[in-house]
């Protein structure tokens, strides 16, 4: 396996845990109702979907100067 290939899935692995914790963490600092939990889905779909649909013209434009842009995403 190439290295940016192995990088990519360790950084994927290790950023997994990260949604249910932080998901875990609001729940016990807020009042989560069907409402607000909708609110968290749509918004972390939405930003799962903009984010590699960006990710493409943004190379094209900046080129490699994109990534760090992109990590920081």
């Amino acid at each position: 396996m190439a290295a940016p290939a192995l990088m990519a899935l360790l950084f994927g692995l290790s950023a997994s845990a990260i949604f249910p914790t932080l998901f875990g963490l609001s729940n016990q600092l807020i009042t989560m109702s069907g409402r607000t939990t909708g609110l968290i889905f749509l918004a972390a779909a939405t930003g799962a979907l903009a984010v590699p649909s960006l990710t493409g013209p943004l190379l094209e434009w900046a080129g490699t100067r994109a990534f760090p842009l992109l990590l920081a995403a």
